[in-house]
């Protein structure tokens, strides 16, 4: 069952997700507000040249007419004050605002065809030209989007022209418009608008503030991760602090229990009837001995692990693993006869040359049958076996014992760790003997390695280097 996070955890991991996410939503709303703003001077520039455009439709119509009507060839524009029939013309269309300059130069191109009675439509141009015109009043703005145009009639209330049907509906949703009009020979005038519509505009913005705030988004990335190898951070030491209480908890057990079994045959020893009885001296005295080894041993596991905290062999020499793994299955023959099981070697390497600590290897290797033995129930078979690949020995010890579950497998190398096995006094260690393994692989370039299936044993692999 996992244990739940400190509330120190819980509380920073809270308090990080609230910053996180307001950082989030104030870079949001910034980045919003700088495409709004990017929006409303793109929409400006449109209507700049927009405006640009109806001019210079309603000067093309007038040079149109120009060639179609001799008479009008030696017309020029006149830019004078008209303003009173500005405001007559915007009080006849119901017109509030409209640009004055654009008005002036429409009115006296009228003012001249209204007096020889010509239809002045600029509709005459036909479409594509009218396309064609306001597309380089655009570009002449660096506005490069694709666009669709629409032109609305007020007297028809719908559109006459818009160049793709499928984006109608955004055409008479756009804000982006300019009024025009037309004169007919009788002096009527029609009302129409010029429409645009820009289909990919935001996402073209959102594109172009991107890059802008890659920087942001970095830094929140960033951020991120700094509170996630915080969280990390603080969940293995908690973890590490877990595992060194247990430590201590086991390694008090394991001093206790001999401490306390040579301090009771110490009693023994004083009591004058026990000093009389030699045989009697000799067991008490051989329990003291056998106590004290167990201390002695556990002493020189710790000590072991930081004796091979180096980086580099001081003194390396030839090893023969095969010759060492001999030697030391044969001190372990005897706590597995104890338990009634045995050991097998199977040393087929052929080249079990190496160089290293020879002290280093035959601990380790110990401590793999010692684990082995550990773990392999009441009949435990301890299979070692060695063979070559292309530049290293594999030194393979199976047992049948317990197996490790998937979820410890990755944890077994690591300082203090210990199997749970539902009584962590059950089975006799304190987490050190495997990790010790671990460092010595590394200590001489290798690797240690496990496989095991829960109930079916397990296979500890030692991988070392053969000498050159």
């Amino acid at each position: 069952m996992k244990k739940k996070a400190p509330n120190k955890i819980r509380f920073i991991v809270i308090l990080m997700i609230v910053v996180w996410i307001a950082m989030i939503f104030s870079q949001l709303d910034f980045l919003q507000l700088n495409i709004d703003n990017q929006k409303s001077l793109f929409e400006t520039k449109v209507e700049t040249a927009l405006h640009r455009a109806t001019t210079d439709i309603n000067f093309k119509t007038f040079e149109q007419l120009q060639l179609e009507n001799p008479e009008l060839k030696n017309e020029k524009m006149n830019f004078s004050d008209t303003t009173s029939i500005f405001v007559e013309f915007a009080n006849e269309l119901q017109i509030e605002k409209w640009d004055k300059f654009t008005v002036n130069d429409f009115i006296n191109m009228h003012n001249m065809v209204k007096a020889m009675n010509i239809h002045f439509d600029y509709l005459n141009l036909g479409f594509p030209a009218i396309d064609s015109i306001i597309k380089d009043c655009l570009n002449k703005e660096n506005i490069h989007y694709p666009c669709e145009i629409g032109i609305y009639s007020y007297g028809s209330k719908k559109f006459i022209y818009a160049s793709s049907e499928a984006y109608l509906t955004n055409l008479e949703k756009s804000s982006i418009r300019h009024k025009i009009i037309s004169l007919e020979s009788d002096g009527s005038k029609r009302l129409d608008e010029l429409v645009l519509f820009f289909p990919k505009i935001n996402v073209k913005l959102w594109i172009h503030n991107f890059s802008y705030h890659f920087y942001l988004i970095f830094i929140l990335i960033v951020v991120l991760f700094c509170f996630i190898s915080t969280i990390s951070i603080i969940r293995q030491q908690d973890e590490v602090s877990n595992l060194k209480t247990n430590f201590v908890n086991s390694m008090t057990h394991e001093i206790k229990t001999p401490v306390a079994t040579i301090s009771l045959a110490c009693q023994a020893l004083q009591d004058e009837s026990i000093q009389k009885d030699k045989a009697m001296i000799s067991t008490y005295l051989n329990v003291i001995s056998e106590e004290n080894d167990r201390i002695k041993q556990l002493a020189e596991e710790v000590l072991n692990l930081v004796r091979v905290g180096g980086k580099k062999i001081p003194n390396p020499i030839d090893i023969n693993i095969n010759k060492v793994i001999e030697n030391v299955s044969k001190m372990h023959e005897l706590p597995a006869k104890e338990k009634d099981g045995e050991i097998i070697l199977q040393l087929n390497a052929a080249n079990d040359l190496i160089a290293g600590d020879k002290i280093h290897i035959g601990n380790a290797i110990s401590n793999l049958i010692d684990n082995a033995l550990k773990y392999g129930g009441k009949n435990p078979t301890v299979t070692i076996t060695t063979e070559n690949t292309e530049n290293s020995i594999v030194i393979s010890v199976k047992d049948n014992g317990i197996g490790i579950r998937k979820i410890d497998q990755h944890k077994v190398f690591d300082e203090f760790f210990r199997v749970d096995t539902g009584n962590i006094h059950d089975v006799k260690g304190h987490g050190l003997g495997l990790n010790y393994v671990k460092h010595v692989a590394e200590f001489h370039g290798g690797s240690v390695d496990v496989k095991s299936e829960f109930h079916h044993g397990s296979t500890f692999i030692l991988t070392l280097p053969l000498k050159n």
